[in-house]
């Protein structure tokens, strides 16, 4: 119940009751100066009768003789946002004296210091016991602290809590509002994606400090060249976003791109750290009525990505041919979402050999996807588009689960495999969503001992993009599967810009030295400087190796005598059915000779 009812409560009963109980009007009045909600009496001119001293510690009364109007437009009042003023008729009071009963009436109020207040406002007329108006009673909180809290969380939960930005929320409603009134006005909406191509570096060589404040200062740099009507996101990382209303033609996307490349300069200075830095920037142009927020938002990334991959420029607009790759990209991840679920997916094994027997001691083991329709689409295609999808997860878990049960299989066939005498291993990638994935740990384990598969038999293969980007939990889990015997290697290395690093944070087994510094050892001398180098490293920080790309006899040979544990590649067999693989077994375990 509101304390303007109470109030009158209290006022009929000191005019009807008082001298009954023995109260005064000064006591009730004392009363009503008790309660800690301001609250004023007037007469149904807007003289005021009575007002408790919380009012006045809260609110002006309005000076005996003065004209109720005159005294509010000393105010300016706002609607409940405290953004569109309303007429001073519309304050509390004013509806009151009017005959309105004000419930919960929130607005905000510009007071005489010019601070913006909010309020809650109850009211209601005061009527005597004929039933007769002849009072209105107000009742005011101020909720300024609520409400300015109220905006601060609204505030965090659209704006990237770095920079100020809009985030990726406030973005997509913000391009979806700008797609609705292109359609009514018959304008074209302009997308742009930026990305700050060397910032994982600056994150990994300078600390996550220094990579905020570049993010901070990028944000700071692009608002300054965006346009009032324009909204400028954080939408995740390192990217950057802008939505631009009225857009003529793509040359106008484009130059705004320039402006935003520009902004950057020949370096970066953030205390005494200059960065080089560059940002690529994908564009999107929507014409009226021909497209969705999430269509055009994957149009930016398409143009993006395509930019990136080309090398051809670092401003790339969506056009028709990308249009096209879009829509194989669906056609493959349909595919691949099918291939989960009806054997489109399968494993294929790649021997590993000892370079000096040429004896198989290992497998890699490699997915490949066939479609609906019989074709197999290859992984330089199919895997990339799993990653974009989150896909990688389910097929990391379909291959691990599917090389342990084949594992498990040979090792019933060829009696001693994995052993001293006959040593074998499975190695299965494994990408860094999956190690971060709650359940990849419960996984491998679930499959080790349902296929009861020695762990030493087992070898976890991640690429260096995959280790930075490992949490802290993955990095337990992964070190937890490493002291129960699970093989850990670094694929892929040398093609980072981090490796040494890798190798001291998280302890590995085994190195893969990357195909292409295998691909022209024979002719290429610092090719070769560098294999030596990484196989000589290895040795003394007690590491295996794998040089992969292994591709004719000569590298074989040289490798060989360079001191590589082990080799890999076409040489020594394609990916091949696991009744291949058990062939090669055959002749290795009977003759030790590869088939």
């Amino acid at each position: 119940m509101s304390l303007v009812s109470e109030h009158q409560r209290s006022s009929e009963f000191a005019i009807g009751d008082a001298a009954r109980l023995g109260l005064s009007m000064s006591v009730l009045e004392e009363i009503l100066h008790q309660v800690q909600v301001p609250i004023l009496v007037t007469d149904l001119q807007g003289c005021s009768l009575f007002s408790n001293r919380a009012w006045e510690r809260f609110h002006p009364v309005p000076p005996p003789g003065v004209v109720l109007e005159d005294w509010l437009c000393q105010f300016r009042f706002f609607d409940a946002d405290g953004v569109n003023p309303i007429p001073h008729d519309q304050a509390p009071l004013a509806r009151v004296l009017r005959g309105e009963t004000v419930h919960e009436y929130e607005y905000a109020v510009r007071d005489q210091h010019g601070d913006l207040r909010f309020r809650r406002a109850n009211g209601q007329q005061i009527l005597d016991s004929q039933g007769h108006p002849f009072a209105a009673a107000v009742e005011l909180h101020d909720i300024t602290d609520e409400r300015r809290l109220q905006q601060e969380l609204s505030f965090q939960s659209l704006n990237d809590a770095l920079t100020g930005c809009a985030n990726r929320s406030l973005f997509n409603d913000r391009v979806r509002s700008a797609l609705s009134r292109g359609d009514r006005n018959g304008t074209a909406v302009g997308i742009l994606l930026a990305d700050i191509n060397q910032f994982a570096w600056v994150n990994h060589e300078h600390g996550s400090i220094t990579g905020d404040r570049v993010l901070i200062e990028m944000a700071d740099k692009l608002s300054a060249i965006v346009r009032a009507s324009d909204t400028l996101a954080r939408i995740g990382g390192d990217r950057f976003a802008i939505v631009v209303e009225d857009v003529s033609c793509s040359e106008e996307l484009v130059e705004l791109a320039e402006r935003c490349r520009g902004v950057l300069g020949d370096s970066l200075r953030i205390d005494d750290i200059s960065l080089r830095l560059r940002l690529s920037v994908g564009l999107a142009l929507i014409e009226p009525g021909s497209s969705t927020a999430e269509v055009a938002l994957r149009n930016a990334e398409d143009a993006l990505r395509h930019g990136r991959e080309s090398h051809s420029s670092d401003v790339a607009v969506f056009n028709t041919p990308m249009q096209q790759r879009v829509t194989r990209r669906t056609e493959v991840r349909c595919e691949i979402e099918q291939g989960l679920s009806h054997d489109g997916l399968f494993v294929t094994y790649q021997p590993l050999v000892d370079p000096v027997s040429e004896r198989i001691v290992g497998v890699e083991a490699l997915v490949r996807l066939r479609s609906r329709e019989g074709q197999l689409i290859g992984p330089d295609e199919f895997i990339p588009i799993a990653e974009e999808a989150g896909l990688c997860p389910a097929i990391d878990g379909f291959v691990f689960r599917e090389a342990l049960r084949q594992a498990s299989s040979w090792r019933s066939e060829f009696e001693g495999l994995g052993e001293t005498g006959f040593p074998f291993h499975v190695a299965c990638n494994v990408s860094s969503r999956s190690l971060v994935s709650s359940d990849w740990y419960g996984a491998v384990m679930g499959a080790l001992q349902e296929h009861e598969v020695p762990c030493e038999m087992v070898a976890l293969e991640l690429t260096e993009t995959s280790a930075m980007r490992l949490t802290e939990s993955a990095r337990r889990d992964l070190l937890r599967l490493r002291s129960m015997g699970i093989h850990v290697g670094l694929d892929d290395f040398g093609t980072g810009f981090s490796s040494l690093c890798h190798l001291r944070d998280l302890p590995y087994d085994f190195l893969k030295i990357d195909r292409s510094f295998i691909n022209e050892i024979l002719h290429n001398s610092s090719d070769r400087a560098i294999v030596q180098a990484t196989l000589s490293m290895a040795k003394d920080l007690g590491l295996g190796t794998v040089a992969e790309g292994v591709a004719e006899g000569p590298q074989a040979a040289l490798l060989a005598e360079m001191g590589a544990g082990m080799l890999q590649g076409y040489y020594f067999g394609r990916p091949s059915t696991p009744e291949v693989i058990a062939d090669s077994l055959r002749v290795a375990h009977g003759t030790g000779e590869i088939g």
